[in-house]
């Protein structure tokens, strides 16, 4: 009787329990290998002090081999540093955080050194630890971006054909209407004012023919040193003018309009920058970012017009041109500013976050 008792008391539970457990962890293997989204399990490095300074991928299954393309042989146990070839591990606050605190935490983002988007969830198994659970959402966003920039080109190019130009064909039709009846003096006033009336509808025909193309094709990477050099091959204008490009091997990860970007910085330099003797395109490394610096010691620019110089329209002559180049910088999340000194010279500062820049 004991021994019936210890055998179905004592045993069989555990024999239960065992038989459970493995039932369990076939059930938990089946859904991670079989999971549409790719999961991979992490665990933190900390430095001498505790603070979190890189993490190691432990785990993963096959859709993170499969969404990534990276087999499991050459990430396991391997700082994400190496396995991405990163300077700065990806997203390490996020996932410290949740490492520390146990609290999940879910996001969207755009990983530049993979030039991909991702949906991300993030979660604690055990101390130390944090598991990602992925999806590859850049088709979703190419498509949501293709949508926006459809509809606001449409925007841009109906704005500038309605108002623009009909602007100054007004203009236009208005010498017309007043050429017969004016002194020889007046008729060549008039006469100017045409020619500036067509030249400015000829800069905005060819600002909509280039707008029309802006995101069209994929984004590349491209040498803007050689790019630049081969704007002032043939560029006119800088007889008198020192011009230093300093840019070493840097290529940049942009849309192919990217020539045009430096051709309008040189051109407005040519036309705005009064006094000019030298102009400089030099790059500088900062937290992570790659700065692009061109710099004229011309006359500047007006603290009010910093920022007003790159919206559409600003200044009826030359307006779209730094327009257009901020649209083909955002579409890879590059920004431009200008931080130059008035009576001093214009500088424009092109800002390169990590995954569009590289130096080969």
């Amino acid at each position: 009787i004991y021994k019936a008792l210890v055998e179905s008391g004592i045993r069989r539970p555990f024999d239960l329990i065992f038989r459970n457990l493995a039932v369990s962890e076939r059930k938990f293997r089946s859904l991670f290998d079989n999971m549409n989204d790719g999961l991979a399990l992490h665990s933190m490095i900390y430095d001498e002090n505790g603070t979190p300074v890189d993490y190691m991928i432990k785990e993963v299954n096959p859709h993170f081999e499969e969404i990534l393309d990276l087999p499991a042989s050459k990430v396991l146990n391997r700082p994400v540093t190496e396995v991405y070839n990163t300077v700065e591990p990806p997203y390490l606050d996020q996932y410290a955080q949740v490492a520390a605190t146990g609290k999940p935490y879910h996001f969207e983002t755009y990983a530049g050194f993979m030039n991909r988007y991702f949906r991300i969830a993030v979660f604690r198994p055990d101390e130390n630890q944090f598991a990602t659970i992925f999806a590859d959402i850049t088709e979703q966003k190419q498509t949501e971006e293709a949508l926006k920039l459809a509809m606001k080109k449409v925007s841009v190019l109906t704005g500038i054909t309605r108002h623009d130009i009909l602007n100054e064909v007004m203009v236009a039709d208005g010498c017309l209407t007043l050429f017969d009846e004016a002194t020889p003096e007046e008729q060549a006033e008039y006469l100017s004012m045409l020619r500036q009336v067509v030249d400015s509808i000829q800069r905005q025909v060819e600002f909509t023919r280039d707008y029309q193309d802006l995101g069209v094709n994929v984004p590349v990477w491209q040498p803007p040193g050689k790019i630049i050099t081969n704007i002032l091959s043939v560029q006119k204008g800088l007889q008198d003018v020192h011009v230093t490009v300093d840019l070493d091997n840097l290529e940049i990860f942009a849309d192919p309009m990217l020539p045009k970007v430096f051709a309008n910085l040189i051109t407005n330099a040519i036309i705005h920058a009064t006094g000019m003797k030298n102009l400089s395109f030099t790059m500088e490394k900062k937290n992570g970012e790659m700065v692009l610096h061109c710099i004229d010691d011309g006359s500047g620019i007006s603290p009010e017009a910093k920022e007003k110089i790159f919206h559409q329209g600003f200044g009826r002559s030359h307006g779209l041109g730094l327009y257009l180049v901020t649209e083909i910088l955002s579409l890879t999340k590059i920004t431009i500013t200008e931080t130059g000194t008035p009576g001093t010279g214009a500088h424009f500062e092109i800002h390169l976050p990590e995954g569009t820049w590289q130096v080969p």
